[in-house]
């Protein structure tokens, strides 16, 4: 389920920066999200990393509910405005993951500053889908819940 499924303060900020670009017209713009091993991680700790291949099933399926529209549409920012416009949420009920991936593969071991992954697409995409990414490598990967990753969303 997309990111309202379990709503957080961190997954509202994500739809309002892809709302942002919707609305500033620059949604399409290609964009790059890498995720490397921080450079202060203990070179003497491998990481085996787990949880691209969860992300490939997960975009595969990926859907906006008539629920979850619903709810998204009825959101008020202090004003009582709507959160979100009728065009953005057509947009979500609407959205396709066209982005380009590519990750090391499940099991690979990992150490510092070694880049993991990569999602480069339309930026609206990648910013609704790279910290999806994140969160699946973080989670399954060992040592879990690595304490820093660098990632960062890059216009090329």
């Amino acid at each position: 389920m997309p990111l309202t499924s379990q709503i957080g303060e961190a997954n509202i900020r994500i739809l309002q920066e892809a709302y942002r670009c919707w609305k500033n017209g620059n949604y399409q713009l290609k964009a790059l999200y890498q995720i490397i091993v921080n450079r202060h991680w203990p070179a003497d700790q491998p990481i085996t990393l787990a949880g691209f291949s969860l992300f490939t099933n997960y975009v595969s399926n990926y859907a906006w509910s008539d629920n979850e529209i619903f709810f998204l549409g009825s959101m008020k920012d202090e004003a009582q405005h709507p959160l979100f416009d009728e065009g953005f949420l057509n947009y979500l009920q609407r959205f396709t993951f066209s982005c380009d991936m590519d990750a090391l593969e499940d099991g690979a071991v990992v150490y510092t500053a070694m880049p993991v992954a990569k999602i480069e697409g339309p930026l609206i995409q990648v910013l609704l889908m790279g910290p999806v990414l994140l969160h699946l490598l973080q989670t399954h990967s060992t040592p879990g819940n690595w304490p820093k990753i660098i990632f960062e969303p890059h216009n090329l």
